[in-house]
Parts: structure tokens; sequence; C-alpha cells
């Protein structure tokens, strides 16, 4: 490690030159620019605006003068709101999963089991009879990681009670929100979320997060797309784009128009925020991940590490500036 970055460390020569090396193999061919300078600016960029790698290949840095740069929220900054604005208990809230569905049990609209919360055996057992899949979550799992749909008949069929399953995986259960057909338009493999970022409850930024190649979440981290979301209108106002640098006007597999598309029930999506906001009060900057249902919007998770890039990188638009006056008003 090369010094402490803010409580943070920031990555080796080596694994700099690694993710430089990475990204630049996913870069088209026509941008053509060298290895050594676009190494050269990346930790430049690194020391002077705090962007890690996916922040600079992104939002296109090496295009950028430093104004341009300075439009960005990048991770450096995100930190530092973090730690300015937002306490420990507010983040724990947050963060843990079954706090939040309690937290915000006004916006959930489903039924769900954990292992703090609605843990018993007997709770488990009468959501079995409710349902024949549902979706389970590890507590502590970030980006999606080992999010999946678990049949319970067949969990039955190998002697395995879901309350076992869950137990044994540190896992909570919830009911599969039955999506809006609008939005199944666009892939119905999975739930396709919002993801609307605020800042003390006024909307900066959204995008639409879609699934792709059969996958059960949309996350990115797991291979899905996103588009950028006119927070005025909810229209879809870029191509989405995926981690790999690749962008797309139809969606891969449905071939759904992407820009221009309409999420449905904007004005509502736009109402839950504002007033699940005032239940957290001591988190500023949250990136909140909502379903449109065929009973309208509800929330799924609630991020304060909203992930900026997935609002700012599709058309390039930093936030920074406008989040900053936000936040002072």
């Amino acid at each position: 490690m090369i010094m402490n970055y803010f409580g943070h460390n920031l990555p080796s020569f080596s694994h700099i030159k690694n993710r430089v090396n990475e990204y630049i193999n996913l870069l088209p061919k026509e941008e053509n620019i060298s290895k050594a300078w676009l190494t050269f600016d990346y930790v430049r960029s690194l020391l002077l605006y705090g962007c890690g790698a996916m922040d600079y290949f992104l939002y296109g840095y090496y295009d950028l003068n430093s104004h341009g740069k300075k439009k960005f929220l990048t991770i450096k900054q995100r930190v530092l709101y973090d730690y300015k604005n937002n306490t420990e208990k507010g983040v724990d809230t947050v963060l843990n999963k079954e706090k939040a569905l309690v937290h915000f049990a006004p916006f959930i609209n489903r039924e769900w089991c954990g292992q703090q919360y609605r843990n018993s055996e007997k709770e488990y057992e009468l959501f079995e009879l409710n349902h024949d899949e549902a979706i389970v979550k590890p507590i502590g799992a970030m980006g999606g990681s080992d999010v999946h749909i678990v049949n319970i008949p067949a969990l039955r069929k190998e002697g395995i009670t879901l309350y076992q399953y869950c137990k044994k995986n540190h896992m909570l259960v919830e009911e599969i929100i039955q999506q809006h057909k609008k939005m199944n338009l666009m892939y119905a493999g999975c739930i396709n979320t919002i993801r609307v970022v605020t800042v003390e409850g006024n909307c900066i930024g959204a995008c639409l997060r879609i699934g792709t190649g059969g996958s059960e979440i949309d996350n990115a981290h797991a291979g899905g797309i996103f588009a950028e979301v006119d927070k005025e209108t909810g229209i879809v106002i870029s191509l989405a784009m995926n981690y790999k640098l690749k962008r797309f006007i139809k969606h891969p597999d449905t071939k759904t128009i992407i820009p221009g598309f309409e999420i449905p029930e904007w004005d509502k999506v736009i109402m839950l925020v504002k007033k699940a906001s005032k239940l957290i009060p001591d988190v500023s900057l949250i990136g909140w991940d909502i379903a449109i249902s065929t009973d309208g919007p509800t929330i799924v998770e609630v991020n304060h590490m909203p992930g900026m890039e997935l609002i700012q990188a599709p058309n390039r638009h930093g936030v920074r500036y406008w989040m900053n006056n936000k936040a002072k008003e």
C-alpha cells in the first residue's frame, strides 16, 4: 500500500497497473490511447480527484480536462460526505438488511422472515404455507452476492425446511415481488429496480437497473446493465451500459429499446423516497432500490453507498456540484 487515504488504504502500484490493464483491454479500439499515458493519468486522477479505476474508465476521465473531472462525485468525495453527514447508528440501520426491512416497513409491502426479526420456526412455517418460491439473501452480502430464488417444495423433498436452509446459510427470505407488466417487457427474468439517489430527501439522480442473460438479479456486478433516468419524468435518457464498458440501445435478450422507456408510476416513486427519507434523517446520502410491483412502488433495499457510477456513467453526467448545492439548501 502506498499511503493512507481518508481512512482507506490506496492500492499498490502493481494493483493499479493490473486494474488499468484490465480496463484498457475493454476500451473500444478507436480510443487508441497508450497504456503508459492511461496509467499516468489514472494515478494523477486518483491523487487529485480520488477516483477509483471504475470511476476513471466509466466516466471517461481520459477524455476530460480538470474542469470536467471535477464534475463527478468520485469514491473519495462519497467517503468524505459519508463521514461528515451520516451517523454510525443510521448507517447500521441501512447496512443491516433486517433492520432496514423493519425500519421502512410502511414501504416494503411483502412478507419476509429473518435471523434477528421474524425468526421463529413457526413464522417460517407460515411463510412456507403461502409461497412455493421465495428469494433468499445473505444477511451481510453486498452487490447481489448469492441472492437467489429457492423452490420451497423442492427443499422439502430433500428433507430441508426453509427455516433450516436460512439458518444454516445465515439468510433472510422474502416474498417474490410481482413486477408491473411494463417492467416485464424490459426483462421478466428478475425484478428490474430503479436506483434513486437522494441527498436529504431530494432526488439528485436515478437509473434503471436491468437483468440480462437469465440472471435472477439486476445488479451490475452480476452482469446487469443500467441506464440514466430523468429524475423529473421517469424516462430513460441514455443508452444502457455495463461494467465492461459495453453500451446497448436495445436489451440484449428482449430487444426492447432502452432510451425513451418510461417507468410507470414515477410520481409515486419520488413521493415514496421523499417520505422514506424522513424516517432516516441521520443518513443524508442514500441509494434507494425501488421495484414497480403490480401494487405500486416498493422498497427492495436501501444503500448508504449508492453506487454513484450508476447515475453518472451512462451519460457521463456528473452530479458533484449539484449535490453539494442541494445539501446546503
